[in-house]
């Protein structure tokens, strides 16, 4: 990589890093020095009285004394420079073009409360401003910062921390932040400047996340530090390289933040082919389900991640030009170049034909970018972002080059054999895997243990043919459970002790209308209420990000920490999606808390909503059973209607769709149902006349419909109109209840609840659950 990319790159992410600072000296009585050259770094304020922006001059110091042996840097006057005169540069065009990416990012954060009568933060309350959530932001025609329901404590970026409280709640001071902030900066170890910035990177993330970017005037806190950090420093460097390619040299009047010149590439990649990879199958496949599923899935993420790592170097850019990456997809800003895009495009094929060489064509990585100039990314990315969304879509159809359609040469060669575990590569000479599912298994082995006894693993095939090298200890966000032994739970193991049924709970979900949500994220019409978003960059990667963390910081961290949920398999989770399989019974129950949590974390935003579906399945079934079934589930959840308006946020169990605002009466009935088989006044096989009679309940009504459409019925039909009587009988002449002092009264309750139609679903579901319950193992 160029030095001088690399110097800018980091210099931008440094270059408010003394808000930071500046907040934590504060809270420590600690001020800047008076022999420090303030003047060198801070303009004159508005008013003409003292300088303006001192946390500019907090940037140089933090830099002068805490980074003092940054590796690989030549002037270290220079670099302080850089990163700290973004507020008045000097003669030095590169100053300047970190002033101008700072200017855009700022033109992406820092939308103004739009209210003639929104109350100004003062000066003054800067440190005690908290970050508020993009959220609760979403619900839009709230004027001012006071009116703000929900904030974040400035805490660390982690599974609890991530929840946004009640203004009133709000209590931690910087002193946490800052004594982590310390520790972690002086644990940092790199021979490197590029290595370094990886690991300053993750640290910045860890510690100010919660640190909101811009807290004074009128302006709207729902951008942290971070997310600033980071599209400044991906602007500055693509500026950097656009006009150092573009022009003989650097021209300072070139490079202005309102420029309508196309300087930038708006660049997006996904990985196609998710489920297919994931739940392939041979003939070991399933005795090793337990491994191979969580292997996979964390190989499509390493895939993407070296994706993300080899875009950047041929292109010589920092890893801070992907400013978005979740759910097998990167999202990057880069210099819009002749010769970025034929680096690019040399990039991509190499990919292709690796992917093309190891998976014939069953997985591809597709990419797409959209020219853009600097104003659109603080003003038009409702319109940017829909453009770049169709053409990947487009790109998603021509994953193979035509010079590779065909048969593929030495597929198997004489004495292969097929791999027993993915059905498809040959496997080894002597062995019964292929070299990817040894790396799967092994890495699988890997996951399972605790993160300080990870070792590097070394890949038995590289991927793109370049990167052999795994650090397993970096991941931690596929949460399986193992055994004291460190070996994972088996699926049988999973699926209930001898006294109890056997059988599993797959449960997939994903959050519903993602789109439609990143469209009012970036501006788009929101309704009779219009949001008070900009249409910039930054609140789409605040939104990616705070939805990716919900699914990688506090799940994993839930499941391990939750002894109830402890023996949840994770398959994937990431992006906007979900995919969990356990006993069949914790599963239901996981689902309910999850969307509890999902809805606690979303500020109880009635936009933001979550589907889902669970499949019951036996722990022998066919793998790829376990995602259809689940996907099909899934899919009635998002087809949901409920007649008043609302659709989706619904969960599908049994085969049976019921709306999440109904969880009470979900808990009421089975209640009910359990307590009736605990007094013995019911058993298993009344439970099922029950469901005959839900049933015959359906098929009533519908031949009602066909009767008034047609004005007859068929005798099959008619049967169904019995079940009233049927349910009566039943009730009164079961043994069980016939002693009963409250017969009459609980067959109303049953006519009742099954003439509405409404609740026959929640009954119906209900009534499996303790069918399964009471069931033994076969």
């Amino acid at each position: 990589m160029n030095q001088k990319v690399l110097d800018i790159a980091v210099a931008a992410f440094l270059h408010d890093i003394g808000k930071f600072v500046q907040r934590i000296s504060q809270d420590s009585g600690a001020q800047l020095p008076e022999e420090f050259p303030k003047e060198q770094f801070q303009p004159k304020s508005k008013t003409g009285v003292g300088l303006a922006y001192k946390h500019a001059s907090y940037t140089a110091l933090f830099i002068k004394n805490q980074l003092k042996n940054l590796p690989e840097i030549a002037d270290m006057e220079t670099f302080i420079n850089l990163a700290a005169k973004h507020h008045m540069p000097g003669n030095s065009k590169e100053e300047y073009v970190i002033s101008v990416a700072d200017k855009l990012s700022a033109g992406m954060d820092r939308k103004n409360f739009d209210a003639e009568n929104a109350v100004e933060i003062n000066y003054s309350q800067y440190r005690k401003t908290r970050l508020i959530s993009i959220f609760d932001e979403l619900r839009g025609g709230i004027a001012d910062y006071e009116q703000r329901r929900f904030q974040y404590d400035v805490a660390e970026f982690s599974g609890q921390g991530i929840f946004p409280v009640k203004k009133s709640d709000v209590s931690a001071d910087y002193t946490t932040l800052a004594e982590g902030f310390a520790r972690d900066l002086a644990q940092i170890s790199a021979n490197t400047l590029e290595d370094w910035f990886l690991q300053f990177d993750n640290l910045t993330k860890k510690w100010c996340s919660f640190v909101p970017s811009a807290t004074v005037e009128k302006v709207i806190p729902d951008i942290s530090l971070y997310d600033h950090l980071k599209t400044t420093s991906a602007l500055a460097q693509a500026l950097y390289v656009y006009h150092t390619e573009t022009e003989e040299k650097l021209v300072k009047e070139h490079i202005k933040e309102n420029s309508a010149e196309k300087k930038f590439l708006y660049f997006k990649a996904k990985f196609n082919g998710i489920q297919n990879f994931i739940f392939s199958v041979g003939s070991q496949t399933n005795k090793n389900a337990a491994k191979l599923l969580r292997g996979r899935s964390f190989y499509i993420s390493l895939m993407m991640k070296k994706y993300a790592e080899g875009l950047c170097k041929s292109l010589g850019l920092a890893h801070t030009a992907v400013i978005m990456s979740a759910a097998g997809s990167i999202t990057a800003i880069l210099p819009n170049t002749p010769q970025t895009k034929n680096n690019l495009r040399a990039f991509h094929k190499a990919v292709t034909n690796w992917l093309i060489k190891q998976f014939y064509g069953e997985v591809s990585i597709s990419f797409a970018y959209e020219e853009t100039a600097g104003e659109v990314f603080v003003s038009g990315m409702n319109v940017l972002g829909a453009k770049l969304a169709e053409s990947l879509e487009r790109e998603k159809f021509n994953k193979l080059p035509l010079e590779t359609l065909g048969v593929i040469k030495n597929y198997f060669n004489p004495g292969d054999s097929p791999c027993a575990f993915c059905g498809k590569r040959p496997a080894q000479k002597g062995a019964d895997k292929c070299s990817v599912c040894e790396d799967l298994i092994e890495i699988s082995k890997m996951l399972a243990l605790p993160g300080q006894k990870r070792k590097p693993y070394m890949l038995k095939s590289k991927i793109f043919d370049v990167f052999d090298k795994v650090y397993v200890r970096d991941y931690d966000n596929l949460y399986v459970p193992h055994k004291d032994t460190g070996e994972t739970k088996s699926f049988e193991e999973l699926a209930g002790t001898e006294d109890q049924m056997s059988a599993l709970g797959v449960l997939k979900a994903d959050i519903d209308n993602l789109g439609a949500l990143f469209q009012k994220v970036s501006g788009g019409a929101g309704g009779a209420e219009q949001p008070v978003f900009s249409q910039g960059i930054s609140r789409q990667v605040a939104f990616s990000r705070m939805l990716d963390a919900f699914w990688t910081l506090w799940l994993p961290e839930e499941l391990r920490e939750n002894p109830k949920y402890s023996n949840i398999y994770t398959v994937f989770a990431g992006g906007d999606d979900l995919f969990l399989i356990g006993k069949w019974d914790t599963i239901i129950d996981f689902a309910l808390h999850l969307r509890n949590q999902f809805e606690k974390y979303t500020c109880y935003n009635p936009g933001i909503t979550l589907s889902a579906g669970i499949a019951i399945l036996k722990p022998g079934e066919v793998i790829n059973k376990f995602y259809d079934l689940s996907e099909k589930a899934l899919e009635a959840s998002k087809e949901y209607k409920d007649g008043k308006g609302n659709v989706k946020n619904a969960l599908t169990l049994f085969g049976e769709t019921i709306s999440w605002t109904r969880q009470d009466e979900l808990h009421t009935c089975y209640e009910d149902i359990a307590e009736l088989i605990k007094n013995e006044k019911i058993n298993s096989g009344g439970l099922s006349k029950l469901m005959n009679f839900i049933d015959m309940a359906s098929f009533a009504d519908k031949a009602e419909q066909k009767l008034a459409e047609k004005g007859s019925l068929s005798y099959k039909d008619m049967q169904n109109f019995k079940w009233r009587a049927l349910l009566t009988y039943f009730i009164a002449h079961n043994e069980n209840v016939k002693n009963d002092t409250d017969k009459q009264a609980r067959i109303e309750n049953f006519v009742k609840q099954i003439e509405d139609a409404g609740k026959r679903s929640i009954l119906k579901t209900m009534l499996w659950k303790n069918i399964y319950e009471n069931r033994r193992r076969d």
